[in-house]
């Protein structure tokens, strides 16, 4: 599995818990939900923003992620965190003058099976 390049996301990126969970519906209004991946009561999204870096590095970013094209995981080490497994489905490219662009990205725990 590859790691992601060793680039710091901005101090602006934010973390949030996402409950994985299966919601189903019955009628008169009852409702079961029950939770995903044998019980994993969440997984960590990471909304990353790498600001004002220079095109190389938004770039080795741009073609790290489209070579994983939102179906590999990858190794990432999150801000004050530990190695875990992410995926990345989105992500866009904004260039704010010659030399520098920000990128922002949607990071997403996988589940260890």
């Amino acid at each position: 599995m590859q790691r992601f390049p060793d680039i710091a996301p901005s101090r602006s990126s934010v973390m949030r818990r996402r409950a994985d969970i299966i919601e189903v519906r019955f009628g008169e209004g009852a409702m079961q939900r029950l939770a995903r991946f044998g019980g994993a009561p969440a997984h960590r999204e990471w909304q990353l923003v790498f600001a004002n870096l220079d095109r190389n590095a938004i770039n080795r970013i741009d073609r790290f992620l489209d070579t994983h094209a939102g179906v590999t995981p990858f190794l990432w080490v999150p801000p004050q965190g530990r190695t875990g497994r992410y995926m990345c489905g989105g992500w866009q490219v904004a260039p704010v003058n010659a030399g520098l662009a920000t990128l922002r990205a949607t990071f997403t725990e996988v589940p260890q099976t």
